[in-house]
């Protein structure tokens, strides 16, 4: 009897491990999120993602959703372990854009994934069965090295011209046709003592995804020249003295005063007087424009730059010529 009871007690327990055995190796699926990334990318390719409607996106990863399929037990372990991110190796999808600079491609999840979904220590995958989106959309644009001007500019993105910069020029792998520069920011304490001696410092090429750093030298001279504008300068009228009481000028478009705003550089001491001038543009009447006083008149404004402003060039000179016409006062 008690024979006959161990038997049924050992097959009890041999069905219940088989039944648990089964029940963690049963197939079933279910649904997990994964984050692709951009690729590292070599010096002469550009890799980015693209929306439906063709715009950039400026993340450097997309965030997809899986379903995938696998035994209960590797769905725990993958559901565990499985990595944070995919990275798409690119040159597996071909990089060689012929003699286009700029391509857009899509490319499927599944081939991305090659199939599975794998945990961090690769023991254990899964067998990917969907993944929404389908495909991801990517633009691929050709670099090519061209020698990029270095740029200085000071905490308050202020351009400064040093007095020297070695190498003034760098070669670097850029877009054709995008405007790139090679930009050093110097902090307040860089900008004082590259006055006093040359200092090392590090211009940097910025692109999406990737910045790339260049060492340079430079030393600025002691009240070095700076880069400002004037967006509404001030403007005078020149006119005889016969003219005084009897013509007032009028200005035909008052927006073309918007093409003379001033670009200018020069040391601090000197922009300051420069700003705070009262005159900065002038629109010189003749004597000989009062021979016929009803026509209009198209000319140029000049630039008021007298010796005591100091050191001041004007860095955006416009020759557009203003339209303006005499207007005779009524006599009282």
């Amino acid at each position: 009897m008690k024979a006959q009871v161990k038997t049924v007690l050992v097959v009890i327990l041999l069905s219940c491990l088989i039944w648990v055995f089964a029940e963690r190796e049963s197939t079933q699926n279910t649904d997990v999120e994964l984050a692709i990334e951009l690729p590292t990318q070599p010096d002469n390719l550009l890799v980015q993602f693209l929306d439906k409607q063709d715009n950039l996106i400026p993340d450097n990863q997309k965030t997809v959703k899986l379903t995938v399929e696998g035994p209960t037990r590797r769905i725990l372990e993958v559901s565990e372990k499985y990595i944070n991110s995919k990275i798409i190796d690119i040159t597996r999808f071909g990089t060689d854009l012929g003699n286009t600079n700029t391509q857009n491609r899509w490319i499927q999840v599944m081939a991305v994934l090659e199939g599975k979904l794998d945990s961090r220590d690769g023991k254990s995958y899964l067998q990917v069965v969907s993944t929404k989106p389908e495909s991801l959309h990517l633009r691929l644009t050709k670099l090519t090295q061209q020698p990029l001007s270095v740029k200085v500019y000071d905490q308050d993105n202020i351009e400064l011209i040093p007095q020297s910069i070695s190498p003034a020029t760098i070669n670097a792998y850029v877009p054709e046709g995008k405007p790139v520069e090679a930009r050093i920011s110097l902090t307040e304490i860089q900008r004082s003592q590259a006055v006093q001696t040359e200092i090392t410092v590090t211009a940097k090429v910025t692109l999406p995804h990737r910045i790339k750093d260049f060492p340079v030298k430079l030393m600025l001279r002691k009240g070095e020249l700076l880069e400002s504008d004037i967006r509404s300068p001030r403007l005078v009228i020149d006119k005889p003295y016969s003219m005084e009481g009897k013509y007032n000028v009028v200005i035909e478009d008052i927006t073309q005063l918007d093409d003379y705003k001033i670009k200018f550089r020069g040391t601090p001491e000197d922009m300051e007087k420069y700003i705070k001038s009262d005159v900065h543009l002038i629109l010189k009447i003749s004597e000989d424009d009062l021979k016929i006083p009803s026509l209009k008149f198209n000319r140029p404004l000049i630039y008021y730059l007298p010796d005591e402003h100091g050191r001041i060039e004007i860095t955006n000179k416009k020759d557009t010529p203003i339209t303006f016409h005499l207007e005779k006062i009524p006599e009282k």
